[in-house]
This record gives C-alpha cells, sequence and structure tokens, in this order.
C-alpha cells in the first residue's frame, strides 16, 4: 500500500498542483509530509470527533482553528497554491491540471458581480443572453478545491489498487485471465494507453467486481432538498441523510451469493441485471465522488501495466477473508494486505 500510495501522491501533486515530487526516492519532502499529515485523521482524535459530532460549534472550532486538519498542514498548502498561481499569473507557467483549470476560470469572473447570478437563468432579460455574471474563487478557496481533489482521489484510489491486488493474488486463474486480456490489447496496439485499456473488457470486470466487494468508501451523505414519505416515514427538507454503500454492495437481495468474488456479474451479458442503484463505488448524481474519473484512469492504466510485469501470490501472512476497518473521515480502510 506504501508503493501505491507514494505513485498516488506523485500524480496528484502534478496533475493538481503542477508539482513533480518523487515520493518514491524522497519520502521526506515538505509536500510528502504535509500531504501526510493531511491523510492522517484518527478518529480517536478528540478534535476530530468534536468536528463531527458537534457542527453546530464550526464559528467556534474556526475562530480557534480547530478542524479535521492540521493548521499548519492547511497553511503550507495555501502558500503552495498562492505559490503556484502567482508563477501563472503572466502566462508562463501555465499548464494542463487542476489548478490551472481553476484560475482560468477566476481569471474570467466579473469582479462587479457579488451574486454569482447567471442573468438568463435568473430571468435578466434586460442583458445580452451571453453575458455571464460570475463570482470569482479566493486563493483559499482554489487551494480548498485542489484539496478536495486530493483527498478525494489520493484514499479511494490507494485502497483501489490494493484491494485489486488482493484479488489477484486470491484469484489466481482469474489473474492469468486478466493477464492474458491485457497482453493482447498490448500486441495491438503500440502503446498501452488508457483508451487501449479502456478496451480491455475483462478488465472493467475485474475492477468493477472488486468495487464491489470492497468498495473505497463504505457510506455516503445526501440533504433532503424537499419534504418527502418514504415507506411511511418522513423526511424534512434539510434533513441529512446516510446511505450504506457497504451493505448495499453486499446485500443478498442484490446480488446472488454476495460475498463470492465474480467478475462475471459485469460482463455485458449480466450488467443490465444489476439494479441500477445497487452498485454505487463512487456514490451517484452530480454529487459523486469528485475523485472518480482521476481514480478510475490511475487504477485501470497502474492494473495493467503492473498484471504485465508481476504475479501476485499471497504469502504467510495473507488471510483468506480481508478485515475491514470503519474510519470516520476515509470511511473505509482495508487491513491485513501484505
Amino acid at each position: 500500500m506504501r508503493l501505491y500510495g507514494n505513485m498516488i501522491l506523485d500524480s496528484i501533486a502534478q496533475s493538481a498542483f503542477g508539482l513533480e515530487i518523487d515520493s518514491q526516492d524522497n519520502p521526506n519532502s515538505p509536500f510528502v509530509e504535509h500531504a501526510k499529515d493531511l491523510l492522517n485523521i484518527n478518529n480517536a482524535n478528540p478534535r476530530v470527533l468534536a468536528v463531527y459530532l458537534l457542527p453546530q460549534l464550526a464559528p467556534i472550532f474556526n475562530y480557534f482553528n480547530i478542524g479535521l486538519f492540521s493548521y499548519k498542514a492547511k497553511q503550507f498548502f495555501l502558500d503552495v497554491t498562492t505559490h503556484a498561481l502567482n508563477l501563472r499569473k503572466d502566462g508562463k507557467n501555465k499548464r494542463v491540471d487542476v489548478l490551472q483549470l481553476l484560475a482560468d476560470a477566476q481569471e474570467n469572473h466579473d469582479p462587479s458581480s457579488d451574486s454569482g447570478e447567471i442573468p438568463e437563468l435568473a430571468g435578466n432579460k434586460e442583458k445580452d443572453s451571453h453575458t455571464v455574471m460570475k463570482k470569482g474563487l479566493t486563493k483559499e478557496e482554489l487551494m480548498a478545491q485542489a484539496m478536495t481533489f486530493f483527498l478525494a482521489g489520493y484514499e479511494t484510489t490507494r485502497i483501489a489498487l490494493s484491494c485489486l491486488s488482493y484479488a489477484l493474488a486470491t484469484n489466481p486463474n482469474l489473474q492469468e485471465k486478466l493477464y492474458k486480456e491485457i497482453q493482447q490489447a498490448a500486441s495491438t496496439s503500440e502503446t498501452l494507453s488508457y483508451d487501449a485499456v479502456n478496451k480491455i473488457e475483462y478488465l472493467e470486470m475485474f475492477l468493477n467486481e472488486t468495487l464491489r466487494l470492497y468498495p473505497p468508501g463504505i457510506l455516503a451523505d445526501r440533504v433532503c432538498t424537499e419534504d418527502i414519505t418514504i415507506n411511511n416515514i418522513m423526511f424534512t427538507k434539510g434533513t441529512g441523510l446516510f446511505y450504506n454503500i457497504y451493505s448495499l454492495h453486499h446485500d443478498p437481495k442484490c446480488w446472488e451469493d454476495p460475498e463470492k468474488f465474480d467478475p462475471e456479474r459485469f460482463s455485458k451479458e449480466n450488467v443490465d441485471k444489476i439494479h441500477p442503484f445497487a452498485f454505487l463505488p463512487f456514490g451517484t448524481g452530480p454529487r459523486n465522488c469528485i475523485g472518480m474519473r482521476f481514480a478510475l484512469l490511475v487504477v485501470k492504466t497502474t492494473l495493467a501495466r503492473v498484471v504485465q510485469k508481476f504475479r501476485f501470490e499471497p504469502c504467510e501472512k495473507t488471510q483468506v477473508v480481508m478485515f475491514v476497518i470503519f474510519h470516520l473521515a476515509t470511511m473505509t480502510h482495508i487491513a491485513m494486505l501484505w
């Protein structure tokens, strides 16, 4: 998991902040140290418990710099974001990354508008239909967006790759089948690009079954936008709700023999039989996981390359039944992976 984590950290640093940190060979760099500090959220920490259990005290917590993340780590990434934005203002250091997209969006805003309103959607017919009034992001908001991408993409990807390795090691026949399909795809393509990887049907099936059995996140939350009654239970507008992804993925009403690892569930012949809300590894709807596309891109390309080069086998420490430890922040942490 450590090697996967370092690789993902490098990918996110480059794609979100435009930085090359090489955490495999330079594990003590300031970026790596502060990133680990951000990711190390201990649910036994009184500070973390207070933030989760007493959200109504948020103004007090903010005043005293009490939060899920350490003030020192947040300040470091704010400084990194500010420095990166300053380098890009003159256009000499533009890159194709998340921070650049956010910076470009900020540059195009109308500073005279504080409403963030789009006139034609708000019914303002006097203004030109192409006129859009936007409220720009502050540098703190830019940092927050980049960090959300970082936090959402890192843990889901690391857990997914670790569980894929476990599934490969404990299912040698399926590992061999996947290897053959990857090799076949590699023989018909000059490079095993993301587009080529996306065409490997069995890789998609193997990945989906891993995400079903070992979802990176076990819970997701939503807020009711209107009063609604479901099964004679009234939910009022503004009520916060959690839905249990892990239980859905292991529900025998939705899945035959749910504890069995079977990629054929997601074959072309069977995938249409799956209820659309029975498989939610990244949530669903417009507010699904912001790191989903990044995670899938990294997972698929990494899995294809790793299976080409290595064979996974269980060792004396490998446990047939994987233990799942639930975590307040990252939702799921898979233990006993060697």
